[in-house]
């Protein structure tokens, strides 16, 4: 079964246009979420200084990259690895927070790290299995069609 971007991706093939609609809508999105949330005016003000940096740099480089990546990982390999990527991230944090910033991982993180290792390699161990059958089926179907027309 294909994801709803995979099926986008296949007749809307401009992935930055794509890209550029996400982001949009999902700004829309966040900004409604944010509106309820957080009340205080002092808080949405924005001046010279590093908050702005942060919310440029996060809007535009961060997510702008993050979708863009996502659309070519689901048009090269489906949305399955694209699935994959949060557990990856995880770790991914957890790990560097650790080296990085001397963050002290706690036995449940490690423990939910493992499981999560645990369960990627399940999927893509299960997505492989799917994809030799697939190929099998059909190259018995194309043997059988072609013992039918000789």
């Amino acid at each position: 079964m294909m994801g709803k971007q995979a099926g986008v991706l296949k007749t809307y093939p401009l992935k930055l246009s794509f890209t550029a609609l996400q982001c949009l809508l999902s700004s829309i999105q966040s900004f409604v979420v944010a509106i309820f949330l957080e009340r205080d005016g002092f808080q949405w003000k924005l001046g010279w200084n590093i908050r702005l940096l942060a919310v440029a740099y996060c809007g535009f480089v961060v997510t702008g990259f993050a979708f863009y990546l996502q659309t070519w990982v689901i048009e090269r390999k489906g949305p399955v690895f694209l699935g994959l990527s949060t557990p990856s991230a995880f770790i991914f944090t957890t790990i560097s927070a650790a080296l990085l910033l001397g963050e002290i991982t706690s036995l449940g993180s490690v423990i939910g790290g493992i499981l999560l290792i645990g369960g990627l390699y399940m999927v893509l161990w299960g997505k492989r299995k799917e994809e030799k059958e697939e190929k099998e089926e059909r190259f018995d179907n194309k043997v059988s069609s072609n013992s039918n027309a000789a």
